[in-house]
């Protein structure tokens, strides 16, 4: 069973302040911050900084056990509405508005705790 405690350690363990990753579409984001409550990071040509939640990993968590073990959900990422059941619905809960569904993706990947398939269209699944 897919834990979020888990997920939260792994951010702790494996993120840090000033660390520069990139989506899958290869666009480069910074992580500005991270505390116990949400992260923050600058993204896109004006550097934007957008703020995530952490309880989007406990959505997150919530959403997978509708998916079989092992299975996809698609990461949705628009600028526009998210449909519901993506990454990007789960997201945008817990967010300012804008979209950064591709940013939090990377960001699973990252600590490993997620894998994401870059295919169109864009997928993730939890791998804890």
């Amino acid at each position: 069973m897919i834990q979020s405690d888990a997920i939260r350690q792994a951010l702790r363990e494996k993120l840090e302040n000033g660390m520069t990753l990139k989506t899958t579409g290869g666009a480069e984001f910074l992580i500005e911050s991270i505390n116990p409550t949400e992260i923050v990071f600058r993204a896109g040509e004006k550097k934007a900084r957008i703020a995530v939640m952490l309880e989007a990993i406990d959505d997150l968590v919530k959403e997978f056990r509708f998916i079989p073990p092992g299975g996809w959900m698609r990461i949705g990422a628009v600028s526009g509405e998210p449909k519901p059941g993506t990454l990007a619905a789960v997201v945008r809960a817990h967010t300012q508005g804008g979209s950064s569904a591709s940013q939090f993706a990377s960001i699973l990947e990252h600590i490993q705790v997620a894998e994401v398939n870059p295919a169109r269209p864009a997928r993730i699944r939890l791998t804890v």
